[in-house]
């Protein structure tokens, strides 16, 4: 039950999350280089498909516009 497909294929999509997010983050990175920012903000976004990950409930979340 706790390696059935249902699991697994949750926990493939969890990888393949992490895997855009590393890459979203990588290519801000670069961009931010290319265009010479140097005033940019440090944080940290992770992409979570809403299907795969527990969450615990939804929150409003409001990017400054500095951002």
């Amino acid at each position: 039950q706790a390696c059935g497909f249902e699991y697994t294929s949750k926990l493939q999509r969890m990888f393949q999350d992490i895997g855009v997010s590393k890459t979203l983050i990588s290519e801000y990175e670069k961009y931010c280089q290319n265009y010479h920012i140097t005033d940019i903000v440090d944080f940290s976004v992770m992409v979570l498909s809403s299907n795969s990950w527990p969450f615990s409930g939804s929150s409003n979340f409001i990017i400054p516009i500095e951002v």
